[in-house]
């Protein structure tokens, strides 16, 4: 799906993927829309 948000964001270029990196070796900027950003855990009171 990251990689679907990347290509509208791109409309009309090719950009080239490492999956083994996660990354865009041609497009840096790219990089930032692959990326996961979690939450903190859950705890609970003593």
């Amino acid at each position: 799906m990251l990689l679907g948000v990347v290509a509208l964001r791109t409309p009309g270029q090719k950009v080239k993927w490492d999956s083994a990196n996660m990354k865009f070796p041609d497009k840096a900027e790219l990089d930032q829309f692959i990326k996961r950003e979690y939450r903190q855990g859950w705890s609970l009171p003593l």
